[in-house]
């Protein structure tokens, strides 16, 4: 399936409609997310009611639940649940709703389709500061362009072991039965 979501940040005049592939696995899915927002270098879960699925850890292998693809994800939880992405200091929740989920749909995937306020470049992650600087006049406008790029360079969905292997130049290693 491929789905169409929209995530707004809580306490700033922020949001993406975004399309992803459900067939990415949730650490893969976040970290499309925060390419859509711009987000750098941070933790980020997904939540559900009293579950919460840390999807991308900043410096460690995804946990076992990280790996949970995002259609199994929305199937399990009905599509309700929340995005929340922490640099360590501050915490930065994302109300999601999903809008759309249908086999094809008429975009390319991953894309953010649209949305409204930019996001500092860099850090602090600070819900205020990052509702002071989208409305500041010059960052009103979202760059539609840079942020499907940035996803489009993770691609839809994570390579797999043996694809990144093989492009790598590295071949199994035959073995012999004796």
């Amino acid at each position: 399936m491929q789905h169409l979501m929209k995530l707004t940040l809580a306490g700033a005049p922020v949001w993406r409609l975004v399309a992803l592939d459900g067939k990415a696995d949730l650490s893969h899915a976040a970290a499309l997310i925060c390419a859509a927002f711009g987000y750098r270098g941070l933790d980020c879960a997904f939540k559900s009611g009293d579950e919460r699925v840390g999807a991308l850890t900043q410096g460690q292998l995804p946990g076992r639940g990280a790996m949970e693809t995002l259609d199994a994800y929305l199937s399990r939880t009905r599509g309700d649940f929340s995005f929340i992405a922490s640099d360590g200091v501050s915490v930065l929740s994302h109300f999601a709703k999903l809008m759309r989920s249908d086999e094809k749909l008429a975009c390319l995937i991953p894309s953010c389709i649209v949305g409204s306020g930019a996001v500092p470049p860099e850090g602090p992650y600070d819900p205020a500061y990052i509702s002071a600087y989208a409305q500041d006049d010059a960052n009103l406008t979202l760059d539609i362009k840079s942020a499907t790029n940035r996803m489009r360079a993770l691609g839809s969905v994570r390579p797999s072991l043996e694809a990144a292997l093989g492009a790598a130049g590295i071949a199994p290693i035959p073995f012999r039965e004796q």
